[in-house]
């Protein structure tokens, strides 16, 4: 009988086991869902999503491994052309305000994570309304034309180096934490090797006289925009 009820208990941790290890995978499948249709360019807060956990970099480098970033010019930033797309606020084509970027509309859902890993991340009250993503782009050293107050960089990725090198603070490891940098100062990123993410949260100027409609917009998607009577104050 002894050896009966140890079998049962021995039965019941198992059941217990199991149930734990199910309940983690359920976890790991919420953490992973939203990543995964980010991917997709869905956001789901639209279809009544409410996210419980918060965002973690391992999700975003998830995230960010399934977009494929489009080739582009940065003339301040390389001489090549990178991998890099920038969401929310953009300056204009040809005049007038700001805008919310073609790539903000086409990866809502992306966007919604990264202001989400953001604001969970940042400190308190920090505003940004659009966020860089950089993919092995090495910059030279330049300076950010049209940002206002402090930007805010990471690194995520598997790589060796790449540290975030500035004026006013010199060589700082960025990986997997966030720096408050001015980008009106000289900057640059040190050699790596390896595969390398970077995001740059930061203000754009233009957002003072952005349409009410992208600011709106922008706002839905979790951009933590600044009062537009504040933009001055911030420059």
């Amino acid at each position: 009988d002894d050896d009966k009820d140890d079998d049962d208990k021995d039965d019941d941790d198992k059941d217990d086991d199991e149930a734990l290890d199910e309940e983690k995978e359920g976890k790991e499948e919420e953490d992973d869902a939203y990543a995964i249709l980010g991917g997709t360019d869905v956001d789901l807060v639209q279809y009544g999503y409410i996210r419980t956990t918060p965002v973690t970099g391992a999700e975003v480098l998830r995230a960010l491994k399934s977009v494929r970033l489009p080739r582009s010019r940065r003339k301040n930033v390389s001489s090549e052309a990178i991998q890099s797309i920038c969401l929310g606020a953009v300056p204009p084509r040809t005049g007038g305000g700001g805008r919310a970027s073609r790539e903000t509309q086409s990866r809502q859902g992306l966007a919604r994570l990264l202001t989400d890993y953001g604001r969970a991340a940042l400190p308190p009250g920090v505003h940004f309304s659009s966020i860089q993503i950089n993919l092995n782009v090495e910059c030279g050293v330049h300076v950010d034309d049209g940002n206002v107050g402090s930007s805010y960089i990471t690194a995520l990725g598997d790589f060796d180096g790449g540290e975030f090198w500035s004026l006013e603070s010199g060589a700082l490891d960025v990986t997997d934490k966030f720096h408050a940098f001015d980008g009106g100062l000289v900057h640059a990123t040190m050699p790596f090797r390896g595969t390398r993410y970077s995001l740059v949260y930061f203000t754009h100027g233009t957002v003072e006289s952005m349409r009410s409609a992208d600011e709106a917009y922008l706002r839905g998607l979790g951009f933590p925009l600044p009062a537009k009577t504040d933009v001055p104050r911030l420059r």
